[in-house]
């Protein structure tokens, strides 16, 4: 059986959230700035490692002219958050569906963390 569309990034996505278990058994999904950073914005880390201080997001839509390629407001938004994360000393890692895809999530230990 093939796994196409939502499904496989739906997927895709439990697969990392997997993997970053392994590194940090405190990851959570879907976690809002607020609950670890004084901020009144509505900012939501995809996933958030807190002993090791990481917020990990999956932008997607790069290939449908998706907020993270469009420029605009969408895009300067996640940069806003990107760099509230940053400056408050939280390594941020990105992903693209298509990275996922290719497996690169599963590299997490070899390059991403060092």
């Amino acid at each position: 059986m093939k796994i196409t569309g939502n499904l496989r990034r739906k997927v895709l996505y439990e697969e990392l959230f997997q993997k970053l278990l392994g590194v940090d058994n405190g990851t959570t999904k879907e976690v809002p700035f607020s609950r670890f950073l004084a901020t009144k914005r509505r900012f939501r880390a995809d996933f958030l490692m807190p002993n090791v201080k990481i917020i990990v997001e999956v932008n997607g839509g790069q290939y449908a002219r998706g907020r993270h390629n469009r420029g605009g407001k969408g895009y300067e938004t996640d940069l806003e958050k990107l760099n509230l994360a940053q400056l408050n000393g939280y390594k941020v890692i990105q992903f693209t569906y298509e990275m996922l895809r290719r497996g690169e999530h599963l590299k997490i230990n070899d390059y991403y963390l060092l």
